[in-house]
């Protein structure tokens, strides 16, 4: 199994070295990739791990708002006056937005992609807000000003993580 070029190598072996990323036996590398943070990682590659797991954890909240709202689109939408399939609309233009935050994340993230992403949640907080008080207070708009909050902080971790990478 010390071989990391595959040639001759028996199948077994192949795998071996495909499943640990073809370090030779021996080589601690691979493993230790997840707690480099402690050991010495470049500081460059720490901000892109906070990036990605920003955009990442944002299109996991995205996804599954934009499955609740599926689920649901019948009453929401009876309790707003909008056609169900309107709402369904909404949620697949949410499923898309968050494969697009997953593809972002799955790249080397750069500070304009986050910025983007910022920029629509804070657009996303000011038509949910609007949305929430344009109708009495009741649980379902008290929701809706929740999701907003909750948006509203994705948008500031990633002005969080923005500045960090702005600062080093």
């Amino acid at each position: 199994m010390g071989r990391t070029d595959g040639a001759g190598a028996a199948d077994g072996e192949q795998a071996v070295e495909a499943r640990d990323g073809g370090a030779a036996e021996g080589d601690t590398s691979g493993p230790r990739l997840y707690c480099a943070h402690r050991h010495g990682m470049a500081a460059g590659t720490r901000r892109m791990i906070r990036m990605g797991r920003c955009l990442r954890a944002d299109a996991l909240y995205c996804a599954l708002a934009a499955v609740i709202l599926a689920v649901f689109a019948g009453p929401v939408g009876e309790a707003f006056g909008v056609p169900a399939p309107v709402l369904l609309g909404v949620a697949a233009v949410t499923l898309a937005w968050a494969g697009s935050l997953a593809v972002l994340a799955a790249r080397r993230p750069v500070r304009g992609a986050v910025a983007g992403v910022m920029t629509v949640n804070v657009v996303a907080v000011a038509a949910l807000s609007v949305l929430a008080f344009s109708r009495p207070v009741d649980a379902l708009s008290l929701l809706v000003l929740a999701v907003a909050v909750e948006v509203g902080a994705f948008a500031v971790w990633q002005a969080l993580v923005l500045r960090s990478v702005r600062l080093h």
